[in-house]
């Protein structure tokens, strides 16, 4: 099965998570703005898990688990919540896709993918029956901590690594106690620990460059700092969701977005800018948690806030321009 005809599903799976937050400034009317956390992370990461797994391995369950997803997402944007069953529906195909790919000689790679994918299905599952958000939270930071830094040790060829192996199933057993107690803090602990850890085998063994993996490792950095201080903080809480998912698993998109997206749709170089999306998408988070999370300044997390989503809509616009000249390039 040739994936290329599915690369129209990557901007549309995009625009569909990012709507939502759209909504929450009021740019469009969406019954679902209240879900835009849940649609940011299952639509932009989850999205793009799903249409990266299509493109690799085209096989007809990885096809309708992208249908799944894309469906399951805009209904909870029209606000029928009962579409995350879809999402729900998409991670258990992937889990079957991975036993499937399961490979003797990378069964540490495969472990922690599974794992991290049990994470995501439990996240949502939680927020289905709980509609508490808090609950999923530590869950969903598990699924992105476990499939994306598996995925860059593997590249570099450092999944072998038994302190950053350990610290990330350290972490998966963490987060099976209650989240605001002593747990907490040991996460942060091997949260720091495994962002400096990883720092220093991307920087040995990576092509990227190391201003861009500081910033994307310096936002893990500061997500652990905060669960360290969260007593001290009044918004805490948001502070650590922003400096995880958009600081860190955001940025890790961007960087990422060439290799794991246009490389797979057959074309050699076409420039994402995924630099300069860091860039503004490090200045918005910066004037949002320090001046507004850590100082308490409500236009300082609108204008951060602002400023973050243009950064989103400047890598949405990239990768729309990436998809439509590999399209014409085929022709």
């Amino acid at each position: 099965m040739n994936p290329r005809p599915f690369a129209i599903f990557i901007p549309l799976i995009l625009m569909a998570g990012l709507a939502t937050g759209l909504a929450k400034f009021g740019v469009v009317a969406l019954p679902g703005a209240h879900l835009h956390g849940v649609l940011m992370l299952n639509g932009f990461a989850g999205g793009l898990i799903t249409v990266e797994r299509t493109l690799s391995r085209p096989f007809l369950s990885n096809v309708i688990a992208l249908l799944m997803l894309e469906m399951g997402v805009i209904l909870a944007a029209l606000g029928y919540t009962w579409g995350l069953w879809f999402v729900s529906g998409t991670i258990l195909l992937l889990l079957m896709q991975e036993v499937r790919a399961f490979h003797k000689a990378q069964w540490v790679y495969h472990i922690t993918q599974l794992i991290g994918l049990l994470c995501w299905l439990t996240a949502n599952v939680k927020y289905q029956f709980g509609g508490f958000y808090p609950l999923a939270v530590p869950f969903w930071q598990a699924f992105v901590l476990m499939m994306i830094l598996a995925t860059r040790l593997r590249n570099i060829e450092r999944m072998n690594d038994r302190m950053v192996v350990g610290s990330m199933w350290a972490y998966i057993i963490l987060i099976g106690l209650p989240f605001h107690s002593s747990a907490t803090y040991l996460s942060a602990i091997v949260l720091l620990f495994l962002a400096g850890r990883i720092l220093w085998l991307e920087l040995k063994w990576s092509a990227d460059s190391a201003d861009r993996l500081v910033i994307v490792y310096g936002w893990l950095v500061a997500t652990a700092i905060g669960m360290l201080f969260s007593d001290h903080i009044f918004y805490s809480y948001d502070l650590v969701l922003h400096c995880f998912f958009l600081g860190f698993l955001f940025n890790m998109i961007f960087l990422n977005a060439s290799k794991a997206i246009v490389s797979k749709l057959g074309v050699n170089a076409i420039p994402l800018g995924e630099g300069i999306w860091m860039v503004v998408m490090t200045v918005g988070l910066v004037i949002r948690v320090v001046l507004g999370d850590l100082f308490e300044s409500e236009w300082s997390r609108i204008a951060g806030s602002i400023i973050s989503l243009l950064a989103i809509l400047g890598f949405l616009g990239s990768v729309i321009r990436a998809v439509v000249l590999t399209r014409m390039t085929k022709v």
